[in-house]
């Protein structure tokens, strides 16, 4: 991922803070490593080049578990 993309996605936790490396390099790519919101301070995982939005896949309960 470049990181002129980071200028560009918003949290989506938050929906209003910019996104940054955690880790500042000073390579044009992002390709591991966790990215951090400005705002609310969320982090998400970085695999290969791509931001894992989603996170972990909690089980629904009650009646949405059937």
């Amino acid at each position: 991922m470049r990181r002129a993309t980071l200028d560009i996605l918003r949290c989506p936790r938050c929906e209003g803070g910019g996104l940054f490396p955690e880790d500042p390099v000073a390579e044009p790519r992002l390709i591991f490593g966790p990215v951090r919101c400005a705002a609310c301070q969320a982090r998400f995982p970085v695999g290969e080049g791509m931001i894992d939005f989603v996170g972990e896949r909690v089980r629904p309960q009650g009646l949405q578990s059937a």
